[in-house]
C-alpha cells in the first residue's frame, strides 16, 4: 500500500511531465498529414501523451507497430481500456499503418525447421 492513501502500488501512476499532457507540434503535423478519415482526433483531445508518443514512432516501423499493438492489447491485466471511440479510432489507424507497411512473411523457402521429415 501506498503510505499516502490506501490505493495499492500498482495503481498509482507517476506524474506525467507537462510537456506530455499537451499535443506537440510534431504531433499536430502528424495528424494533418494523415488523411482525414484515420486521424484519432479524440484520442489527440484525451491522450495526448499516446499521439506525441505515435508521432515519435510513425516512421520506425517495428517500434510502431509495438506501440499501436500494445494499445489494442492487454498485455498488463487488469486495466480499464479505452472507450469504444478511441478503439475504433486506433484500429482505423492500426489498419492505415499496415497498408503503408504490410507484414511481409518470408517465402516457403526461406522458412527455418524441418518440413515433412527432411
Amino acid at each position: 500500500m501506498n503510505a499516502m492513501n490506501s490505493r495499492p502500488f500498482a495503481f498509482v501512476r507517476t506524474p506525467l511531465p507537462p510537456e506530455q499532457l499537451k499535443l506537440q507540434v510534431e504531433a499536430m503535423r502528424w495528424l494533418l498529414d494523415l488523411p482525414a478519415p484515420v486521424r484519432p482526433l479524440k484520442l489527440s483531445r484525451q491522450y495526448a501523451r499516446i499521439v506525441n508518443r505515435l508521432a515519435q514512432l510513425w516512421s520506425e516501423e517495428s517500434s510502431c507497430r509495438r506501440y499501436l499493438d500494445s494499445l489494442m492489447l492487454d498485455e498488463r491485466g487488469g486495466r480499464q481500456g479505452f472507450q469504444l471511440e478511441i478503439v475504433m479510432e486506433l484500429g482505423n489507424l492500426l489498419n492505415y499503418y499496415d497498408e503503408l507497411h504490410p507484414v511481409r512473411s518470408a517465402p516457403v523457402w526461406e522458412w527455418g525447421g524441418n518440413t515433412l521429415g527432411h
